[in-house]
């Protein structure tokens, strides 16, 4: 049994959740850290998270990059296999930035689609020119995003793409692409004038 109460020490009286995974390659067994939960319904909990989380590749080693250095070492190899011209190189590069300095150090594994919610409206507030449309910067983006995560899907690196389809419409409200377009036309009235 996986599950079990811990006798000495500290943490005595609370359960031990260990879960103990066989590769299906090697035929090892996958080391995955043990946890600790306080109650036998919440062990039993834990444990089922730690098997949903194995199953999406959340203990796989391709999944414990840093997220910012798979991105740019991915944008490298693109690069210099000739597959992009300049124009797209220099887009993908600007999405590489902004995932560096508002991801840091965060694994690949742990992106999910509230970090990625949180980034795109992060970027909205703290550039002041940028607006939510489609074909904005902030679509391009997250349309970078998208199609990343869907090839480490393909090689199974990750089971759920963070990025989900129409991002722009689940992540903002209709109320911002309004104001987007209300601001466009002053803009537009002004150059008129």
């Amino acid at each position: 049994m996986a599950i079990s109460r811990i006798r000495t020490g500290k943490k005595q009286g609370k359960y031990r959740v260990r879960i103990q995974p066989i590769d299906e390659e090697t035929s090892k067994v996958v080391s995955i850290p043990s946890q600790v939960a306080t109650t036998r319904l919440e062990a039993t909990q834990l444990e089922r998270k730690m098997w949903n989380d194995y199953y999406q590749g959340k203990y796989s080693p391709k999944s414990e990059v840093e997220f910012a250095k798979a991105l740019s070492k991915y944008c490298e190899q693109e690069n210099t296999a000739g597959r992009w011209n300049k124009v797209t190189y220099s887009t993908w590069s600007y999405t590489c930035r902004l995932v560096d300095s508002y991801f840091g150090k965060t694994k690949l594994r742990d992106v999910n689609e509230n970090m990625v919610r949180a980034f795109a409206r992060n970027y909205i507030s703290t550039h002041k020119n940028a607006g939510v449309s489609r074909h904005s910067t902030i679509d391009k983006q997250l349309q970078h995003l998208r199609s990343y995560f869907g090839l480490l899907q393909e090689e199974g690196i990750v089971v759920v793409n963070p990025v989900p389809k129409n991002a722009l419409k689940k992540f903002f409200r209709m109320m911002n692409f309004l104001f987007h377009l209300r601001s466009m036309f002053f803009q537009m009235k002004k150059l008129k004038e």
